[in-house]
């Protein structure tokens, strides 16, 4: 199903107009801060120095990355928040990651989704929001369909919420997905990005 989505996606792009990285990233409708620090980057460029693994995940589900590497790498962006974890977010990462070294099954997964799923649903389970956030960081990175980026955003808002002041809880955020984006290129290489020279 996943290759399926992706067939499609890449298909409705309009390959003589891609010229750009900037241009593809319009025609999937990535967001204006991220369009705009492209700017005239290349997709080598970008890759290699981008510092937000919540865009870099992004991009590479929507270009069709295979999902073993995609959640292996979403699997060790929400590991970040491991000290935040109880049980269940705990074995719903190590099966996603398990998963994305090929060692566990699609119903590994979906079995360990349903049973972290549980308790990210009950917010008297996790009274501090950080702990909400991590049990939502590990339910993304054992939920194939889920948005690639959430594991990411989830793991840097569990550190930002524990920052007292706004700015501290910004610049911890950015640090976390500077983290994440460090994790997702040392998983996703660019020859896995399955995109034309952009």
């Amino acid at each position: 199903m996943h290759y399926t989505k992706c067939t499609l996606i890449i298909s409705n792009l309009n390959p003589s107009a891609m010229h750009t990285l900037k241009q593809y990233l319009t025609d999937i409708g990535a967001c204006k801060e991220a369009k705009m620090w492209v700017g005239d980057k290349s997709l080598a460029e970008a890759w290699a120095t981008c510092q937000r693994g919540d865009w870099m995940l992004r991009l590479a589900k929507r270009a069709c990355v295979d999902i073993r590497p995609l959640t292996l790498a979403k699997a060790e962006c929400a590991a970040l928040a491991l000290p935040y974890m109880r049980e269940r977010s705990i074995t719903a990462v190590e099966v996603a990651s398990r998963f994305g070294m090929g060692e566990a099954s699609m119903d590994d997964m979906a079995a360990a989704y349903a049973y972290v799923s549980a308790d990210a649903d009950d917010p008297d389970a996790y009274p501090p929001r950080s702990h909400i956030y991590a049990a939502y960081a590990a339910a993304d990175a054992a939920n194939t369909e889920a948005d690639a980026a959430a594991a990411a955003t989830y793991a840097a808002l569990v550190y930002a919420r524990a920052e007292s002041t706004y700015t501290a809880a910004f610049a911890t955020k950015r640090k976390i997905l500077s983290r994440c984006a460090d994790i997702v290129r040392g998983i996703i290489t660019i020859e896995m990005l399955n995109l034309p020279e952009l």
